[in-house]
């Protein structure tokens, strides 16, 4: 293993960002990943004895530390290219020729079998990681052939108005009863909004009140039928979609909830989704 770990432009980078990109740093490596090539190439086989616990560790942890590196450099420059899906699509390709290597050499080197599944693994890993992140910036070959290996989280829409109301109703309802009052001053008015768009989440609302307020909003938009029928999501959306006074939030949270018992806030509450019913 490598014990440099090396942080300069490649030459698969250089090839395809910008001519108009200036650096001062350059390096030899052809990509972010090929310290895999060593690895996987006869004379760069290591000796590694399994039977003894920490030689075999240790290595592997080499390993995933080489990884996590090689991974951020790719992530680096793919962030400045983004639009040359051609750099990532090389670089899935490389990861899958490597990939398949290990595959071939585990047959042929039966004494080696442990080496080339830990190589593997951390292969896997990293395609695992690409694919989560960057699957619509795959070519179809690539994303078929990962497909068979990774499945992505059925994605969460947000509510659905039952009738749309006009923006700017929508903005003086959301100003006058709900927001600084419920929701942070800061939260713009286009991401409270999506919350009734049918749409995957982009930023989350910040719901600086209490979590009774907030179950009794979501039961207020379902019981006067201000939103579409979610049929039982109606938690997993918003706890999805709301953030509890800067935290998380996941579905069981709304469990045994009670209303609030304050009159003005549940008040502000009903006034709000009353007056989309009209």
């Amino acid at each position: 293993m490598p014990k440099k770990l090396e942080v300069k432009y490649t030459k698969l980078f250089l090839k395809h960002v910008s001519r108009n990109f200036t650096h001062d740093k350059k390096g030899n490596a052809l990509h972010p990943f090929e310290f895999f090539e060593k690895l996987l190439s006869e004379e760069g086989f290591e000796v590694i004895e399994f039977r003894n616990f920490d030689n075999g560790f240790i290595f592997y942890n080499n390993l995933q530390k080489q990884a996590e590196h090689s991974f951020n450099w790719f992530q680096y420059e793919y962030s400045l290219i983004k639009g040359s899906n051609e750099y990532l699509n090389k670089i899935v390709n490389k990861l899958l020729g490597f990939y398949k290597l290990t595959r071939t050499f585990d047959k042929q080197y039966e004494f080696k079998k442990g080496y080339f599944n830990l190589i593997e693994t951390v292969l896997k890993n990293i395609l695992e990681k690409i694919f989560t992140s960057y699957h619509l910036d795959l070519n179809k070959s690539n994303r078929i052939y990962l497909s068979k290996w990774y499945y992505l989280k059925e994605p969460i829409n947000s509510f659905k108005f039952s009738k749309y109301p006009e923006d700017k109703r929508l903005k003086e309802l959301y100003d006058k009863y709900l927001k600084t009052s419920f929701i942070h001053y800061n939260t713009p008015f286009v991401t409270f909004k999506a919350l009734f768009e049918n749409r995957t989440l982009v930023n989350k609302i910040n719901w600086v009140d209490q979590k009774t307020t907030l179950y009794f909003f979501i039961k207020l938009l379902r019981q006067h039928k201000v939103i579409k029928n979610t049929k039982n999501k109606h938690w997993i959306i918003a706890s999805e979609f709301f953030l509890l006074k800067g935290e998380t939030l996941i579905p069981k949270d709304f469990l045994n909830q009670k209303e609030p018992q304050t009159k003005k806030k549940r008040e502000l509450l009903e006034k709000f989704v009353l007056a989309l019913k009209i």
